[in-house]
């Protein structure tokens, strides 16, 4: 009797940890599948934007990095030897460098009292363009005002003063087989007001030393840039609308960007087809490309932080950002064909 006792005991303690086991199995796989469920779409999402990131910013590498100093500006010579950019020390004056490729090193081009910004290499590569706010008109205090000057590769002694007047002159570029000067200036802004410029474009022509003003009032505090087969000019208006115009008849425009971001132009293709340009949107800037004909903006450059001033030799976009830390640096990147 006691083993029977025993025996069904037994039996009734395997069906209870049956039992036990099977339900404790059946509800663990309930809460493995729910887990899943909760964290497939999210590490999915994450993964498409992380490949989607590196895929545009893939292959930048840093051409100048030196640092506690700022780097910006780029500008090639045409043989690719030398590269001009403004540099400083972090917190002081604006100065031009001019970077030897072949050697690695880089060398103060110019230094003045002043800023000195935004140098640009002639087509030929024996002149160099700038700003300078040496001697300028001080309209707040600390504040002066800029002029354009010009300067031989390979003699800095011999500076030529290109604009002398109280308004800023800006953003220099040689057009025309280094015949003309290029610049955006408010001299003709009756309130010179320089906290919301009204700009005009004026070029230069080195040979008769003739300042004439091309397009009034078409930029706001913004690059305005020529195509290289001067048809057409590209700026940014009152309304922050980067804007391509026809020359010949202003009133002929493609609107490139006509939203709540900011873009300026930076350069044309040299086919004239495409334009280079940087757009701040969402806190931070990207360099993008608009084709003309086929009406397309493109991201070239996209999470590297204040990524500005690209420019093009050869395939390889320049750029400028402070991307690894404060300091701006410039960067390259390989482009397709």
């Amino acid at each position: 009797m006691k083993n029977n006792k025993r025996n069904i005991i037994s039996f009734i303690s395997m069906l209870i940890l049956i039992s036990f086991f099977i339900n404790c199995g059946g509800s663990k796989e309930v809460i493995k599948e729910e887990v899943i469920k909760e964290k497939e779409s999210p590490i999915d999402t994450l993964n498409t934007e992380v490949k989607k990131e590196l895929a545009i910013d893939k292959g930048i590498v840093p051409v100048l990095n030196k640092a506690n100093f700022d780097e910006a500006s780029p500008s090639i010579s045409p043989d690719g030897n030398y590269i001009i950019y403004q540099g400083r020390k972090v917190n002081e004056n604006w100065d031009i460098y001019l970077y030897d490729v072949r050697l690695d090193s880089s060398t103060i081009f110019y230094s003045s009292t002043g800023n000195d910004e935004s140098p640009k290499f002639s087509k030929d590569g024996s002149m160099i363009v700038f700003t300078s706010d040496k001697d300028g008109f001080e309209y707040d205090e600390g504040n002066k005002s800029r002029d354009i000057f010009l300067v031989r590769l390979n003699n800095q002694k011999d500076l030529v003063k290109i604009t002398d007047s109280e308004g800023d002159n800006w953003f220099p570029n040689f057009y025309d087989n280094d015949n003309k000067i290029l610049f955006s200036s408010n001299v003709n802004d009756s309130e010179q007001n320089y906290y919301d410029e009204k700009v005009s474009l004026f070029s230069y022509n080195l040979k008769n030393k003739l300042k004439v003003e091309e397009l009034a009032y078409i930029d706001y505090k913004n690059l305005s840039v020529y195509s290289p087969n001067l048809k057409a000019v590209a700026y940014t208006d009152i309304d922050k609308k980067l804007i391509i115009a026809n020359i010949s008849n202003k009133n002929n425009v493609i609107i490139v960007s006509d939203d709540d971001s900011f873009s300026g132009a930076a350069f044309f293709s040299n086919d004239s087809k495409k334009l280079f340009y940087q757009n701040y949107n969402d806190l931070k800037y990207t360099i993008n490309i608009y084709d003309i004909e086929k009406d397309q903006s493109s991201v070239l450059i996209d999470n590297y932080k204040n990524s500005r001033a690209p420019v093009v030799y050869k395939n390889k976009l320049y750029f400028h950002s402070n991307n690894n830390g404060d300091d701006y640096n410039i960067y390259m990147k390989e482009m397709k064909e």
